[in-house]
């Protein structure tokens, strides 16, 4: 229930922002989900979320 719950809330838009809801698993195989995940350093330390996905729909010339 709580997982479907997070798929149906997660990337909503909410004032302008997107939601973000993760289901905190504690089974080994969900721990890193290295697939699904990317890292981006060297950003300024003021650099919020809404900045990036900004960043990457202006640069993809797509909508998020």
């Amino acid at each position: 229930m709580a997982t479907a719950a997070s798929k149906k809330l997660n990337q909503m838009k909410l004032d302008r922002k997107h939601i973000r809801v993760d289901v905190d698993y504690h089974e080994e195989r969900y721990q890193n989900d290295f697939e699904s995940t990317i890292f981006i350093g060297n950003l300024p330390f003021i650099t919020n979320e809404e900045d990036l996905r900004a960043h990457f729909i202006e640069g993809s010339g797509g909508e998020n």
